[in-house]
């Protein structure tokens, strides 16, 4: 194909998605966002800061023009993927989209178009900086730091929520991290309730189906901790055939004999941080980092702390599978 866009399934048109395709007659790359105004002020309701983390353009749509640059763009980004397609801030990766951010840096500025529009791309992480309002049938975005510019929504991204409540009318988002609520975002989230449920037979027979590289061969959740044990197999090449396989004598059933799965993970950390129990052990982990201290002194502390924060990263917990590595991943290097 010539002209490529990209759409995560849980985008919603407000207009015709064609329009898009005209800008492929000037630029090479279509690109969004995830905030478009700068807000002078340090906000505690802004997306600033997870912008920097998650990467400065959102992928849940992206659009590519067939061309040299942009095929090799592909290759370049295929190859980042194969083995860093996850989200680990220290190490600075963000799945497939924190790779974006480089790409005014590889293309010219008149090959790449950076929608600075209100309407294109409406989601959780920039209502802080977006007011939606409908006026008869039609929807708009206003800007919070300045109410003269206001446009229509072109598309919106309906991100985090969790679809299966949706369907019965509970409204649950879990990528909006701080805690002010704008009234005029509900209504512009009961509306997609209502189109959801309008095609609930459709929806249902989609989200119903399982991914299947979430699970073992023998159909049992594979976790984020496994994930990055294996990753860490791959950059130490260590053989240990299939790890979808439930009989791997060398990763499930070493992970099965270690007690490492579990019916109630949560990976939000925040949700984990404020939780009553891990205050309790943080009280304890405290006090032992306190004798520590007392007993290795200031250098030798800063020493174990530096260790503590490359040891913590899941790739460094072979040692749990196999005694005898003591190998240290670090970033791009093993030591």
């Amino acid at each position: 194909y010539d002209e490529v866009c990209y759409f995560d399934p849980d985008l919603f048109f407000f207009k015709d998605p064609c329009d898009i395709y005209k800008k492929f007659s000037n630029y090479l790359i279509l690109l969004t966002p995830h905030i478009v105004n700068m807000s002078i002020e340090e906000r505690s309701d802004s997306s600033e800061f997870d912008a920097r983390l998650s990467g400065i353009f959102n992928f849940g749509f992206i659009g590519l023009k067939k061309d040299k640059k942009t095929l090799d763009f592909i290759k370049w980004w295929s190859n980042r993927l194969d083995d860093k397609c996850y989200f680990d801030s220290v190490n600075f990766l963000c799945t497939d989209q924190k790779w974006g951010d480089l790409i005014p840096v590889f293309f010219d500025s008149q090959d790449v178009f950076i929608s600075r529009s209100m309407g294109w791309n409406c989601a959780p992480w920039n209502y802080s900086e977006r007011k939606i309002i409908k006026k008869g049938k039609i929807w708009y975005v206003r800007n919070r730091f300045n109410e003269n510019i206001e446009e229509e929504i072109f598309f919106a991204h309906y991100s985090g929520y969790d679809y299966i409540r949706l369907m019965d009318g509970e409204i649950l988002q879990k990528n909006d991290h701080h805690s002010i609520e704008y009234d005029d975002i509900k209504p512009f989230e009961c509306f997609y309730v209502s189109q959801l449920q309008e095609f609930r037979e459709v929806f249902f027979n989609y989200i119903t189906l399982p991914y299947t590289y979430n699970f073992y061969s023998n159909g049992v959740k594979i976790e984020k901790m496994h994930r990055r044990l294996y990753h860490s197999t791959l950059f130490q090449n260590m053989e240990i055939g299939n790890p979808f396989d439930a009989k791997n004598e060398k990763f499930f059933l070493k992970l099965q004999e270690l007690n490492m799965f579990s019916t109630n993970i949560n990976d939000n950390l925040d949700a984990q941080i404020i939780s009553p129990k891990t205050a309790k052990l943080l009280k304890v982990f405290n006090f032992l980092m306190r004798v520590l201290y007392r007993r290795l002194g200031y250098k030798r502390y800063l020493s174990i702390l530096k260790l503590f924060q490359a040891t913590s990263w899941y790739e460094n917990q072979l040692h749990l599978l196999d005694k005898s590595n003591n190998a240290l991943y670090f970033r791009k290097k093993i030591i």
